[in-house]
């Protein structure tokens, strides 16, 4: 069996490197009050170093040796060693999974962002366009009203929301081609 370091950013694995792998330690109950407590005390503060909301460990949760001062726990009544939890690259910021997942996220916000801004500039500009012709076709101006006349694209000014930027792409490419069809 395979073990797996269960620290957050900890890739090492017991196939692939030659480190001491240490389970969660348990809650001792049969040897007195004082070793109860200190068992409770200590695994409260192992499962609180993995950083984990809402973990609950199993028997095959391990730490590696990398996240010991000496490379391995000390005893459970040597309390004042730095050993007696793990306390060395715990993971508490980011992990690279987490860190590229984040970006990941962020970039598809950015082009999803970006999309929308561009339908919304294309709506502003079709609809300039069809009252700029509107203006042009009742002046009567140079090439006005024979300029509307050929237009393909039909605009229609509504109060109402307006389409999606395929549902505009669809009829103006409708449009033109019934235009096509009475021409041939």
């Amino acid at each position: 069996m395979v073990n797996c370091c269960s620290v957050r950013g900890c890739s090492n694995r017991s196939n692939r490197d030659g480190k001491s792998y240490h389970s969660i330690p348990a809650v001792i109950i049969n040897q007195g009050d004082r070793t109860r407590e200190l068992s409770e005390q200590r695994r409260a503060q192992w499962i609180a170093k993995l950083g984990r909301e809402n973990y609950s460990p199993t028997k095959y949760t391990k730490i590696c040796s990398d996240h010991f001062v000496s490379g391995k726990p000390t005893t459970l009544y040597d309390i004042s060693s730095p050993d007696w939890i793990p306390s060395l690259h715990m993971g508490t910021g980011l992990s690279l999974k987490d860190a590229q997942s984040l970006s990941r996220y962020r970039k598809g916000q950015r082009a999803q962002r970006k999309k929308v801004l561009a339908a919304a500039e294309m709506l502003v500009e079709m609809s300039r366009r069809g009252r700029d012709g509107d203006r042009r076709g009742s002046q009567g101006g140079v090439g006005g009203a024979r300029a509307a006349q050929s237009n393909s694209i039909k605009y229609e000014h509504t109060t109402a929301k307006p389409d999606s930027p395929e549902d505009i792409f669809f009829n103006q490419s409708c449009d033109s081609n019934e235009s096509r069809k009475g021409s041939i």
